[in-house]
């Protein structure tokens, strides 16, 4: 499991104080009821293969983290989408420090023949 989080490190030069950094690990997300979490694929078109721009995931971003939402888990790892839901968080936090969501990469595994009716089939044949 790989827990990723954007946070801006760098103290605000337009101010003499620099931030308090939260440091939020893992442990402090898993099953803690504060964090909500949500699977998140960032579907816009029937064609799963049209990623969404990483403005269209800012958008996202933000109306998950008005839903409360605070952590995406997402299985969308061979195409650029994972990195550019980083990105958009990322560049969110650079807008509004405050702002907080972390992001789980998932492994989807599928037995071979999954999404056909072959196993169905061998798996009948047994039963007779």
């Amino acid at each position: 499991m790989f827990w990723f989080s954007c946070q801006n490190n760098e103290p605000d030069k337009n101010s003499n104080q620099s931030q308090l950094i939260k440091k939020v690990t893992a442990k402090d997300i898993l099953g803690n009821p504060d964090y909500a979490a949500i699977s998140y694929g960032g579907y816009r078109h029937r064609d799963h293969d049209i990623e969404p721009t990483v403005e269209e995931l800012k958008e996202d971003m933000k109306i998950l983290s008005a839903m409360g939402i605070k952590v995406l888990r997402t299985y969308k790892v061979h195409l650029p989408h994972a990195s550019n839901v980083l990105k958009a968080i990322s560049e969110l936090k650079k807008e509004d420090p405050d702002f907080e969501m972390y992001v789980m990469l998932g492994a989807w595994i599928d037995c071979k023949n999954a999404w056909t009716t072959r196993n169905l089939i061998t798996m009948r044949k047994a039963k007779e």
